[in-house]
């Protein structure tokens, strides 16, 4: 689901997978060299840096629910 307003547009994902909370995720220490690196946990650090709110919760149903959030500016 995609919610904007006038200033903020938020992505809702649902979905009904294994329990993950990409919040939890330490974040990658992008000084090491590619090759010393652990595979993985680059996206979740892409979507920290892009946004500027990222929130996790497991529903009463068992869904998971990313809400990713950005400011946006309104040209005048």
């Amino acid at each position: 689901r995609v919610v904007c307003s006038h200033d903020l547009l938020q992505v809702i994902l649902l979905d009904d997978g294994p329990y993950f909370d990409p919040t939890a995720v330490p974040s990658p220490d992008t000084t090491l060299p590619l090759e010393d690196r652990p595979f993985g946990g680059m996206g979740v650090h892409m979507m920290r840096a892009f946004a500027d709110e990222v929130t996790y919760r497991r529903d009463p149903g068992g869904m998971n629910e990313l809400t990713i959030a950005k400011q946006i500016e309104q040209n005048s």
